[in-house]
């Protein structure tokens, strides 16, 4: 009682003569806001793995549902994806269309990226002669 939430007005009357509002829609608007500001930012979303479709997973990124392809889940292939349902992950967007509803993540371009850095400040911390464990 009191508090204020944000709700999207669907209809002003429905058959009982009662305004419709959705705090899901908003609160799926404003996923998409904060999506789409990650995307331009070249950022990373976290995600939960919802299910298993042909051709890839979807992931629940709080309250709207984009599509991981089988190929971008890991660096190498995964022999069965069941493991994966219910887990959070980090992801790359890879494509984002608000107007189709539509975004394909990426966690294999994530762990490409942190696996090249991992080995680019190997690289440079590495002497000759140098023993390490």
């Amino acid at each position: 009682m009191g508090d204020e939430i944000d709700v999207v007005l669907e209809a002003l009357e429905d058959e009982g003569g009662l305004v419709c509002l959705s705090k899901e829609r908003a609160n799926a608007l404003k996923t998409w806001d904060f999506v789409s500001s990650v995307y331009e930012q070249d950022g990373v979303v976290e995600g939960v793995v919802s299910s298993k479709v042909k051709g890839g997973m979807w992931v629940n990124l709080g309250g709207i549902r984009a599509f991981l392809p089988g190929s971008q889940v890991d660096l190498k292939p995964v022999k069965s994806l069941d493991r994966l349902l219910g887990k959070k992950f980090r992801f790359k967007i890879l494509k984002l269309n608000k107007a189709k509803g539509n975004i394909v993540l990426s966690r294999r371009a994530l762990l490409e990226s942190e696996r090249e850095e991992r080995r680019r400040f190997l690289l440079e911390n590495l002497r000759e002669g140098q023993i390490v464990e």
